[in-house]
């Protein structure tokens, strides 16, 4: 599977992650996430009703 970002969406993750300082990078992450509702889904789509998983996890953590 393949996936890509806009210039915007990539320096956005990159500043956001930089600013958590070590040690916040994955909170960084999930809060740019939050901050961008669509695209985990679209990356990795939730799987069907044959119960496959897919980037709805990445967000309950």
């Amino acid at each position: 599977m393949k996936f890509s970002m806009t210039e915007k969406q990539l320096t956005g993750l990159e500043a956001r992650i930089q600013q958590a300082g070590k040690g916040g990078e994955q909170d960084a992450a999930r809060s740019w996430l939050k901050a961008n509702p669509g695209l985990a889904e679209k990356w990795a789509p939730v799987g069907d009703s044959k119960g496959k998983s897919g980037a709805k996890g990445v967000m309950n953590n």
